[in-house]
């Protein structure tokens, strides 16, 4: 079965309304604004650190000059398969090392008790 990596999309909205802003000539200062958010609730939608209820993403757009379309990755960008989370749960094993993944999986038997 199929995730979606809310992490990912909101790093991609946000990072699509970061470049429009700049295209446009914007700063996050006048686009929150404009939105009626402040500076820093911007600047975290920009760094995928918060995702924007809709009714503020259809202001952003608005804002902007864009439809929220514009704003959504492609389908495959965002989902996460089984064989792609296997393959980031093997990538992050390997970065720990032995001693670490046989510590962890002891704290793990050690916890369930």
């Amino acid at each position: 079965m199929a995730a979606l990596d809310h992490e990912l999309l909101n790093k991609q909205i946000g990072s699509r309304i970061k470049q429009r802003r700049a295209k446009n000539g914007m700063t996050q200062i006048e686009l929150a604004r404009r939105v009626g958010l402040s500076r820093t609730s911007i600047a975290n939608i920009e760094a995928g650190q918060q995702c924007p209820p809709l009714p503020v993403l259809y202001a952003i757009c608005h804002e902007l000059g864009i439809e929220p379309n514009a704003l959504l990755p492609a389908f495959d960008e965002v989902i996460q398969t089984p064989s792609g989370l296997a393959y980031d749960i093997a990538q992050e094993l390997k970065q720990m090392g032995v001693g670490k993944v046989s510590e962890q999986i002891m704290n793990i038997f050690s916890e369930e008790k």
